[in-house]
């Protein structure tokens, strides 16, 4: 399988992909000015759509995200679902996630200990970080990310592309809009318009 990107959150993959797929994977990064090849002296990065052509023609058109950025995390899905890939998502066997009335979009990235609970919805190419917890009635719109251990409550709604930072708090029935940046720790008391950006305690615009 291909994994897009090569740097943080790339390497965060590895831990939580399926073992017998390790050998297999290759990583695709046309972005970074790379130092190297491999990456972590192991693992070939592709450095052209060429190549990755070439790779889901001979190989496997299975492919999975592997960086935050949400718009070009839209982009290159949309490019390589042009040339015949195939998104995949990736969801650590340990993850925490509700038994009843549960969605996950194609793509999703569901990391180390998080935690769905029940009558969740996760959208496309979502990037769900390591201790995330997102509780009942929420819908999680398409390629947002949610950093480490922030927290969503019950009967929430965050709209497309939102990134919301590490430990911010979301309380209860609070609706996000589109484009939306939450900054680090913040507490959400209210809702918050399209194309925001907001922090603080309780949160504010900036």
């Amino acid at each position: 399988m291909l994994i897009v990107g090569s740097k943080g959150h790339a390497k965060e993959i590895l831990e939580v992909i399926n073992p017998k797929l390790i050998e297999q994977l290759v990583f695709f990064d046309n972005v970074t000015k790379l130092k190297s090849p491999l990456l972590i002296n192991t693992f070939k990065i592709l450095t052209s759509l060429k190549e990755v052509k070439y790779y889901f023609e001979t190989k496997t058109p299975k492919f999975a995200t592997g960086f935050g950025s949400t718009i070009p995390r839209k982009n290159i899905v949309e490019k390589l679902e042009s040339l015949g890939g195939q998104l995949q998502s990736i969801i650590d066997k340990d993850a925490s996630i509700g038994h009843y009335d549960v969605t996950i979009g194609k793509g999703a990235n569901i990391m180390k200990q998080v935690m769905i609970s029940n009558s969740v919805t996760i959208g496309k190419a979502a990037l769900i970080n390591f201790g995330v917890s997102i509780h009942h009635d929420c819908k999680i719109g398409d390629y947002l990310e949610i950093s480490p251990k922030a927290s969503i409550l019950g009967r929430c709604i965050l709209g497309d592309f939102v990134s919301v930072g590490a430990g911010a708090i979301i309380l209860p029935g609070v609706v996000i809009g589109d484009h939306v940046i939450i900054g680090a720790g913040a507490v959400v008391t209210k809702s918050v318009k399209s194309n925001s950006k907001i922090a603080g305690v309780p949160a504010k615009a900036i």
